[in-house]
């Protein structure tokens, strides 16, 4: 009866040899510790017996030599390289990479399109089909789904649900969550938007808030005053927007990251004219919003925890407005003030984080890092006066 090690020992080649020297034309795969890989076969001689017996089994086989622990022969492995790829993929049952490499090319190469970004996946694997990444390129059925799926317009797509689309273009209605995340890294690969955001499919519908005294103007002419009411706009609607404008000299808006704090904010605090909620993550409404925000000449300011979750977001508000957001009440005086109601940072939020390099947060970022604590954003009195 062939021992489970023999499977196991072929699997684990099989997994790093498509981005191996080998598969390139170099060095044996060549894997070493296996005390540590099984770490079993140090405590049960059966099991050890089974291991040597698989190893012996496939060098026999010409699948891989072993090279033994020095006076150790037949006793303990120092190193297993393959030699024989093929073979080892027809007993796993499966195509060699080489074959699905070949196929995948030959599919992009002869493959007619007008999609620029279609074209530019295809570039892509063109340029740089070399390393046989196991999880991104070889597998035909995906790529070959990933293109016809890039050759859908957002405008069709937007004519139906996730499954729907999945059902009329590869009548399957799960297609498309089965190579999504796939298309998405490759798209990232190629420096393109994700399909997932393109294309509206990511099976959520993303919405943003603001309040204050503005009006919202469409492209279709039609306006809608705020009145400082809170109003939710879902991705499409914002995506409709011509202009936010605030009838007011020299403009104020304020983003702000905790929910409970925004409704507060929104409905008493007088400094700002706009309040926008951002949520402890943008989602693509978010950003649509700021995208609108960053053409109008007013001046942004955010508020959110005093914590690295809570600068990193102040990061990313900044980027997405091309460095013009300036904190409010995030700074080493707030800090300080509501340090006693902190709460103890884990060692993996505090990880990287005295590299923290915005330089308008570097003195609360150093603070917070030598403290190792947080202070949440609802425990912050806005109306304090100072």
């Amino acid at each position: 009866m062939r021992s489970e090690y023999y499977r196991k020992i072929l699997e684990i080649f099989a997994e790093s040899y498509p981005g191996s020297a080998q598969f390139k034309g170099g060095r044996q795969l060549r894997k070493s510790d296996w005390d540590h890989v099984f770490q079993e076969i140090n405590d049960s001689p059966d099991a050890k017996e089974s291991f040597i017996s698989a190893v012996e089994e496939l060098v026999d086989q010409g699948i891989i030599s072993v090279k033994w622990i020095k006076f150790k022969k037949g006793d303990k492995v120092d190193a297993l390289y393959l030699k024989n790829p093929a073979v080892m993929y027809e007993l796993l049952g499966e195509d060699t990479p080489e074959n699905i490499r070949e196929s995948i090319l030959s599919l992009v190469n002869s493959y007619k399109t007008n999609s620029t970004i279609t074209l530019k996946i295809i570039e892509y694997i063109r340029n740089n089909y070399v390393s046989g990444d196991r999880e991104i390129l070889t597998n035909y059925d995906d790529i070959r789904d990933i293109l016809i799926l890039s050759e859908l317009s957002p405008e069709e797509a937007l004519k139906y649900n996730i499954r729907a689309v999945s059902v009329k273009l590869f009548n399957n209605s799960k297609r498309i969550e089965t190579i999504k995340d796939k298309a998405d890294k490759i798209c990232a690969l190629c420096g393109e938007q994700s399909l997932s955001e393109r294309l509206g499919i990511e099976r959520k519908f993303p919405e943003t808030s603001i309040s204050g005294i503005a009006i919202i103007e469409f492209e279709n002419g039609v306006r809608w005053p705020l009145e400082r009411k809170i109003l939710t706009l879902p991705l499409l609607t914002v995506l409709s927007i011509k202009d936010i404008i605030i009838p007011k000299a020299n403009p104020r808006i304020l983003s702000i990251e905790n929910k409970e704090t925004f409704y507060v904010l929104s409905d008493e605090l007088d400094d700002f004219d706009l309040f926008f909620y951002c949520s402890g993550k943008l989602n693509s409404a978010d950003k649509a919003i700021l995208k609108i925000f960053n053409n109008i000449n007013y001046e942004f300011y955010h508020t959110g925890d005093l914590d690295p979750d809570g600068l990193k977001i102040f990061n990313e508000i900044d980027f997405q407005l091309d460095g013009k957001i300036k904190p409010y009440k995030m700074d080493v005086k707030t800090y300080t003030k509501y340090l006693k109601h902190g709460y103890k940072l884990s060692d993996g939020a505090l990880k990287y984080f005295d590299r923290y390099d915005n330089s308008k947060l570097k003195e609360l970022a150093d603070e917070i890092f030598r403290s190792g604590q947080g202070v949440e954003q609802e425990i912050i009195n806005y109306f304090s006066g100072d």
